[in-house]
């Protein structure tokens, strides 16, 4: 009997030895690193304006001298990186619309930021319209008046291209 004892124990013992080998066959070997992602953020902004139509100007009659300003608005939307100092916005215009009359007979108009007829938007530092730069789209009425009394405006469409810069 203490022979069959003995036997089951040497088995058992056997059968370990071999779990524990097959086991460390299967076990890799590792070694790690790391590393780091990264980017860099950088300052943009992107602006898109929609068109200022003063649509119809009568200088004879509801705009003359003895009538009423032509006032209109627009929006510019400016959307800038989140973060980014001293965003402005400025307008580069003459304030005359060119028609196709001759020479001086232009409908002069004018641009402001808070309302029709105020404080002069413009490319001029003082002028110039600040930015929220929040990485959100802004949106910045521009007010426009054609003045009452322009009697020597030429019959026709009056144009002028206005740019809008904006600076950081």
């Amino acid at each position: 009997m203490k022979i069959k004892t003995l036997s089951l124990r040497k088995l058992t013992l056997a059968s370990a030895v071999a779990l524990t080998a097959g086991w460390g066959a299967m076990a890799q070997a590792q070694e790690s690193t790391t590393f780091e992602a990264s980017a860099e953020v950088i300052g943009n902004c992107v602006v898109a304006a929609d068109a200022l139509d003063f649509d119809n100007y009568d200088p004879v009659s509801v705009n003359s001298a003895t009538g009423v300003d032509l006032d209109q608005t627009s929006d510019i939307r400016v959307t800038c990186t989140n973060g980014m100092p001293s965003v402005k916005i400025g307008l580069v215009y003459n304030g005359m619309m060119d028609g196709p009359g001759l020479e001086g007979e232009h409908l002069i108009y004018t641009l402001s930021s808070d309302s029709a007829g105020g404080n002069t938007w413009d490319d001029v530092e003082l002028n110039k319209v600040s930015v929220i730069a929040d990485g959100t789209e802004k949106t910045h009425p521009v007010h426009g008046r054609a003045p009452k009394g322009q009697n020597l405006a030429h019959l026709g469409n009056h144009t002028e291209t206005v740019t809008v810069n904006v600076t950081w």
